[in-house]
């Protein structure tokens, strides 16, 4: 696992064509992007996700492809710098389980 790549993950039956990208590696924080969640039939990105490293580990599924030529958009940074500004956490349960909370937060 490294920075610039895109992995399949374990998903739930409804985000079957989502995936996810390493944005940042910060010691034992993963930062990642998520990309074609399902929201009420909607598609939908999750530009910055804060996870542990062994919670990421433990849900990756298969390496898509690296980039080398990867940017760290505006979204990515917005989310990224708010987090760090603010001292947020890090999740620490498995992807499927936060992404489940995230679905949950915005109905």
């Amino acid at each position: 696992m490294k920075e610039f790549e895109y992995w399949k993950y374990d998903r739930s039956a409804e985000d079957f064509d989502s995936y996810l990208s390493i944005r940042k590696i910060d010691g034992e924080t993963i930062h990642i992007s998520v990309y074609n969640i399902n929201i009420d039939g909607q598609k939908f990105n999750i530009s910055h996700i804060p996870i542990s490293c062994a919670a990421l580990q433990a849900s990756l599924k298969e390496v898509l492809k690296e980039s080398n030529e990867f940017s760290l958009d505006d979204s990515f940074l917005e989310g990224f710098n708010n987090w760090k500004e603010s001292k947020g956490g890090v999740w620490d349960i498995p992807l499927k389980k936060v992404i489940k909370n995230i679905k949950e937060s915005l109905r």
